[in-house]
């Protein structure tokens, strides 16, 4: 009346090394898009102009990248609007002297690239 079959333990044990395989094959391909994603964040130059605004013109003295972390090394934390600053990051902004590290949304080395490119063109930081 009923059907019945009957699965040995090879058989479950197959399935379920496929269905672990499945499983990590997809994790690995949505983490990959993910950061994919994250870091073709474009940044706007706008975005640099406020930044720069608020660290203040001519302040600059570098820019270093430490562990997805900008490093500003500026001349006088005084010229600096810390509450502008603190907009940017949503981690904080930890002054030490007179370096200001801040994490970004997006991409740290694009941010960097930026301000330089302005270094090397002649404009004010």
């Amino acid at each position: 009346m009923f059907l019945t079959t009957s699965i040995d333990a090879s058989t479950v044990i197959t399935i379920l090394m496929l269905s672990v395989l499945v499983v990590i094959i997809s994790l690995n391909l949505y983490l990959r898009s993910a950061k994919k994603n994250q870091t073709e964040k474009k940044v706007s130059l706008a975005y640099i102009e406020v930044l720069k605004e608020a660290l203040g013109i001519d302040n600059l003295v570098s820019v270093k990248i430490e562990h997805e972390r900008v490093k500003f090394l500026i001349k006088d934390i005084k010229k600096a609007d810390l509450k502008l600053l603190k907009g940017f990051s949503k981690e904080g902004v930890f002054v030490k002297s007179k370096e200001i590290t801040m994490t970004f949304d997006q991409n740290p080395k694009e941010i960097k690239r930026l301000i330089e490119r302005g270094i090397e063109d002649g404009k004010n930081i």
